[in-house]
């Protein structure tokens, strides 16, 4: 595996732990389908696959965009989850 290609799928790596999903979904996600990391990381018949400057490019700028869309979410509220004696809306305990 190139230097290139080790870089990407480390690239992809973070950004699936950052958004708690597979690097495969963030292939999948970023336009190249989801067998494009095991690709990168693997090779095809078990030779090294080469990726298109241009296609890291692409990658690579839909990495920033997965960061920033989820840095924009809020975090989600989960202060109304109480215990086993929490009351739920509509029901009882």
């Amino acid at each position: 595996m190139s230097t290139d290609t080790q870089q990407l799928a480390s690239e992809i790596e973070a950004v699936a732990k950052m958004l708690g999903i597979s690097p495969s979904t963030v292939g999948e996600r970023a336009g190249q389908g989801g067998k494009f990391y095991e690709r990168l990381t693997k090779g095809v018949k078990g030779k090294p696959v080469r990726v298109w400057p241009e296609t890291a490019v692409k990658v690579r700028q839909r990495l920033v965009d997965m960061q920033s869309e989820a840095s924009e979410k809020e975090p989600c509220d989960i202060s109304h989850v109480g215990g086993d004696d929490a009351v739920q809306e509509g029901g009882a305990k």
